[in-house]
C-alpha cells in the first residue's frame, strides 16, 4: 500500500505517493511550512485556514500500489 496527501482543496500536495504513512505525514509537515511566510493557507474558494489547523484539514489516503 502507498499513501497520498490531499490538500483541503482535494489536490495532491506533491503529485506523488509515499511508501509509508510516516513519510506522507513528514511531507505534509514540510508542505505546511511553505505557508509560514503567509501565515495561512488559502483555498480555491478563498477560505483562509490558519497553519495550526491546516494538517487536520488535509487527508492522508491509502492508494493502490500503481498510483
Amino acid at each position: 500500500m502507498r499513501f497520498e496527501v490531499l490538500s483541503p482543496d482535494g489536490i495532491s500536495i506533491e503529485g506523488i505517493s509515499y511508501r509509508s504513512r510516516r513519510a506522507a505525514l513528514r511531507a505534509l509537515e514540510q508542505w505546511v511550512r511553505r505557508y509560514e511566510w503567509q501565515g495561512f493557507y488559502s483555498t480555491v474558494r478563498r477560505e483562509r485556514i490558519p497553519l495550526q489547523d491546516l494538517p487536520g484539514r488535509c487527508r492522508v489516503l491509502e492508494v493502490s500500489r500503481g498510483s
